[in-house]
Order: structure tokens, then C-alpha cells, then sequence
């Protein structure tokens, strides 16, 4: 899965570009709408995820003011567990289900593509805009988030926009950065740069991550 997963963070500017570019250039299926360190063992990253297809229970959308079909698809307005108004348009074009959301008002995009390749769901989602850090003083990490499932099995990274590869540090990490809600919220990463999964122990308490890294019990 790990070498699988390199392969393709390689391919990653080729899929955003392809993204990018059919987002743009609108079709009958489309729009232009603009829209604490853990001590852990390295090796657990490649556990199975327990945790369900949502980027956190703790941080999805709490309310949803109204809804509204385009030509793309459907766009719909909500607010987060943060309080910021987050727009989202959700569309299909050439195999890819894309979600553009716009997050608060100083200008903070995400853009999600979610496709198949092969027997492998891949998610990748991509920051862009807006403030480099949170109301709390927070960092924002606005790295490519990549994450791969194949037999039920989660690995993911951020993506080093200058290798191409998984952002490794060589420790255990955290970096605040967007979930698929627009929630800043905190990511757990491995000393190989690979996200902490399912359930782990860590100072001696047990802890369960999502597929993304993020500690959801």
C-alpha cells in the first residue's frame, strides 16, 4: 500500500491539473462556479482505519441554511463546527467527483477530488487562499492531503508540494490544516510522514484516528 500510495503522490500535480482544467472548462456536467507530538512507533501507521468514511465526526457540518442545483451539480450552504460559512459545489467530470467549497470570507478555497484507480479510492484535497494562520494562532498546513483506501485499508499523507512524496520530518508530527468541512482541525503524522490511523496507543492511552490523522476518539 505505502509503495502504492508514493506512486500516486508522484502523479499528484498531473491530477490536479486534469482536475483543474476540467473544472474550467465547463461542459454539460459541469460549471464554472467559483466557489502535541505522539511518541508512538512509526510502524503503526499502516494499521486499518476504524473510523468511518467522514473526516471526523467531531468536526461535520452543523446546520445546512439552504441548498440549490447549478448546471455542475448542487451547491449547497452550511455552517461548520467552527461557525464559518462554508459553500460548496459538487460535480462530476471524467470519472471524478469534485467538491469546491469556500470556507469564511477571506478567501480560503478547498478543492476535493474523490476517484477510483483501479481497486483503490483515492481522496485529494488541495488548500488554497485565506489566512496562513487560524484564529488561535494556528499554523495552517496547506500541503495536498492524499489519502488512499484499498480493502479497507487507509493510508494517507500531506504531499510535499517541492518532492512530490509524503511530507516527512523523520518524528511524529501535527499540522493544522482543513478537513472536507472546512474545520481546522489537528492531523497526526508518523516520523515516515504517513497519517496515524484507527486505533493506537500513545502514552499509554488508547487513541483513535481517522483516515486523515485526526483523533476522533
Amino acid at each position: 500500500m505505502k509503495k502504492k500510495i508514493l506512486t500516486l503522490a508522484l502523479v499528484v500535480g498531473l491530477a490536479l491539473s486534469s482536475i483543474t482544467a476540467s473544472y474550467a472548462a465547463g461542459s454539460s456536467t459541469n460549471d464554472r462556479t467559483t466557489t502535541s507530538d505522539s511518541s508512538s512507533s512509526s510502524s503503526s501507521s499502516s494499521s486499518s482505519s476504524d473510523s468511518d468514511s467522514s473526516d471526523s465526526s467531531s468536526s461535520s457540518s452543523s446546520s445546512s441554511s439552504s441548498s440549490s442545483s447549478t448546471t455542475g451539480g448542487t451547491t449547497t450552504v452550511a455552517t461548520n463546527a467552527s461557525g464559518q460559512t462554508v459553500t460548496k459545489t459538487e460535480y462530476s467530470a471524467n470519472g471524478v467527483n469534485m467538491t469546491t467549497s469556500s470556507v469564511g470570507t477571506d478567501g480560503t478555497t478547498l478543492a476535493q477530488a474523490d476517484f477510483q484507480n483501479g481497486a483503490a479510492h483515492v481522496t485529494l484535497r488541495t488548500t488554497t487562499g485565506g489566512a496562513d494562520v487560524g484564529p488561535n494562532g494556528e499554523a495552517i498546513c496547506k500541503s495536498a492531503i492524499l489519502v488512499i483506501t484499498e480493502n479497507g485499508v487507509s493510508v494517507g499523507c500531506f504531499v510535499d508540494p517541492a518532492t512530490g512524496l509524503p511530507m516527512a520530518t523523520g518524528a511524529d508530527a501535527t499540522y493544522w490544516a482543513f478537513d472536507a468541512n472546512g474545520n481546522l482541525v489537528l492531523h497526526y503524522v508518523n516520523a515516515m510522514g504517513y497519517f496515524y490511523t484507527g486505533t493506537q496507543i500513545i502514552n499509554g492511552q488508547t487513541v483513535i484516528f481517522n483516515d486523515e490523522g485526526v483523533i476522533v476518539g
